[in-house]
């Protein structure tokens, strides 16, 4: 389904099941299949919304083709005019990777309209060198598909998921070749402004409590690093995945869902 946003800018989400609606916002090339083994497993419990952000999947952006309007602020306002016009008072809502950059900044301009989080692979420590070094590097290789899909690949999953997924390189590279020129330049504005932004004020002004849900093996946000950051966060919960690296949602689908019906 669109939403139009404003001229030429429409969202486009899904909705599963009945209940609590649960908002689903996919990392930074993900789209409205991200979360699919998830919902599949909660939509028989909660209204579930799945929602592409600017420069994904469906979502169509074409005549505000300027970074700005890929900022954080800018994408949680979009979030915000989808709740209002789906006229819904409360919601959980539920980040993986760059969707939690949005949702932490969606409960803190938003407080009343959010009841309880959960993060996937949150990315709160992005003022790191590490962090925009990676960072850099994947926008510099957007420009080339076998770069990006080995990039991709090796910053996402485990060593133990890519054993087990020989193929996962043809996979990867089939589906970022879909993408067009457009969303590709959405995506280096959308790493940008993801290492651009701060963090620490919103999430430290969150009352909502919080579930992170982190894969041990995650090399863009390692867990010692979202551990020194939590630490003394009384409204946060911190549950861990051995084996697992950043793209938990493929790797641990099971143990996520589990977890997440559990703090909702």
């Amino acid at each position: 389904m669109y939403l139009k946003i404003a001229a030429g800018y429409e969202i486009y989400y899904e909705e599963y099941g009945k209940g609590y609606p649960v908002l689903f916002l996919p990392g930074i090339l993900g789209d409205r299949l991200t979360f699919q083994s998830i919902i599949n497993r909660l939509k028989a419990q909660y209204r579930c919304i799945s929602v592409e952000l600017a420069g994904q999947g469906s979502t169509i952006i074409d005549s505000r083709n300027l970074k700005e309007n890929f900022s954080i602020d800018e994408h949680t306002e979009a979030i915000r005019f989808l709740i209002k016009s789906l006229e819904l008072s409360k919601i959980h809502i539920i980040g993986l990777s760059f969707g939690s950059i949005i949702a932490v900044n969606f409960a803190y301009k938003y407080k009343g309209m959010v009841d309880k989080i959960c993060l996937l692979g949150a990315l709160l420590v992005n003022k790191t060198k590490r962090y925009e070094n990676w960072n850099i590097l994947w926008e510099l290789c957007s420009n080339n598909l076998d770069l990006l899909a080995r990039l991709s690949i090796g910053l996402v999953y485990s060593e133990n998921f890519l054993k087990k997924t020989p193929n996962l390189f043809d996979l990867t590279k089939e589906r970022l070749s879909i993408l067009k020129a457009n969303q590709l330049q959405a995506f280096r504005w959308n790493i940008q402004h993801a290492r651009s932004f701060d963090m620490q004020k919103p999430f430290n002004e969150i009352h909502s409590s919080v579930l992170c849900i982190h894969g041990e093996e995650d090399i863009i946000h390692p867990i010692k690093e979202l551990k020194g950051y939590i630490k003394n966060k009384k409204n946060v919960e911190l549950f861990t995945i051995p084996d697992v690296g950043h793209g938990l949602h493929v790797e641990a689908p099971e143990i996520i869902t589990k977890k997440i019906q559990e703090h909702l």
